[in-house]
């Protein structure tokens, strides 16, 4: 059993650097530097970001390979790598291109709504389970869903109200960005069920599993995403089109790039570990608690840095009572939904809490490691 102190530390490694994930590419996308043609502009590069994530997700195959050497026989895990490898290269496509669409959410939107607007696919989750699944919703899981929708729709009518709260984005971008952030969790909703399905009895590690996943979300941006972003149309670095040659130049004609892309680096690496630690000695309840005090803490920290580094900042604004109060109703419309939060006006049977349990785990699995990323 792992100490008190101990698991502090692991708690506060996860949220703290869950905290820094989002605002570190925040603040990364604002950096300027010169391009190719000498013209200085912002690194709004979400492809060079999302081949970070993929270098640091990849690394945790050295972890794997490093336990599986200096493990006994009997220990090892019984899965086929070759078979398990190629089952993995189509969730995480979906992984890729979803968590995509949410770094480029993040190049329109303040980072707080940005981070609220995660909490979106509960209701994508709810809806892949009815649909495809044929999974009936609880009554008090339908009500959760209403309820986070409802919050959903405060944080974002906050956004679109505050007018100038991303700097430099209009409220058409802002919206642009709200729906990618959406869509997003839509893709990753669906991924998520797949994934499951295809990884069921496998027995994989999940630190084979992240490393994997990081492995081809390399392969599919080299060969597929980045020459395409190349070709897309469009202004160059807005989210769409992409010039790789571009962003070689931008990185290496500024050392706080180069800076801000180490750090995210090392954030996303120390986050996935932490994470698969905290799994391991605690509960997956004080996992998704710790979901919603993320963004908190990420909120708290925007409005802070407002006053430190107002052009990365959020500043308190008459909008902000809204998001408040669509964060209040979205955070109880998701502990209402994972059965955190328990309402004397509905039932809950221990096979519906057991099954509301098993998820999760499930959706907490370090498996599912770039869902966490972002």
């Amino acid at each position: 059993m792992a100490s008190s102190l101990y698991q502090a530390f692991v708690i506060l490694l996860m949220v703290g650097n869950g905290t820094f994930v989002s605002i570190l590419m925040k603040i990364l996308f604002k950096q300027e530097a010169a391009g190719r043609d000498g013209v200085v502009k912002s690194f709004q590069k979400p492809w060079a970001a999302m081949f970070i994530m993929g270098i640091a997700m990849g690394c945790t195959l050295f972890k794997w390979v490093y336990e599986r050497r200096n493990s006994s026989a009997r220990d090892l895990e019984t899965f086929d790598v070759k078979k398990m490898t190629l089952k993995i290269a189509a969730p995480a496509f979906m992984q890729l291109f979803g968590t995509f669409l949410q770094a480029s959410a993040l190049l329109w939107i303040p980072v707080s709504i940005y981070q609220m607007l995660l909490s979106s696919i509960i209701i994508f989750t709810a809806l892949v389970r009815y649909f495809w699944m044929g999974k009936c919703l609880e009554r008090y899981e339908a009500c959760g869903v209403a309820l986070t929708t409802l919050g959903l729709i405060g944080v974002g009518a906050a956004s679109i109200v505050s007018g100038g709260a991303a700097a430099t984005s209009s409220i058409t971008m802002q919206m642009i960005g709200i729906g990618l952030c959406l869509v997003s969790q839509a893709i990753l909703a669906l991924e998520a069920v797949i994934e499951e399905r295809v990884m069921q009895g496998s027995g994989a590690s999940p630190d084979f599993v992240c490393g994997m996943v990081g492995v081809w979300c390399l392969v599919y941006s080299l060969v597929f995403f980045l020459p395409v972003a190349q070709m897309l149309p469009g202004e160059e670095g807005n989210g769409l089109r992409e010039d790789s040659i571009d962003t070689l130049y931008m990185i290496w004609n500024s050392n706080t790039i180069k800076l801000f892309l180490l750090l995210c680096f090392v954030v996303i690496l120390v986050y996935n570990l932490a994470m698969r630690v905290l799994i391991k000695i605690t509960q997956a309840t004080t996992v998704q608690v710790l979901g919603g005090m993320r963004s908190l803490c990420v909120w708290v920290a925007a409005l802070l840095m407002y006053f430190v580094y107002p052009q990365y900042g959020e500043q308190w604004r008459n909008a902000t009572w809204i998001e408040l109060a669509g964060f209040v109703v979205l955070m109880t419309g998701v502990f209402t939904y994972k059965a955190l939060v328990k309402w004397p006006c509905f039932s809950y049977s221990r096979e519906n809490l057991l099954r509301a349990d098993e998820e999760t785990k499930s959706e907490n699995d370090p498996a599912h490691s770039s869902s966490f990323v972002m």
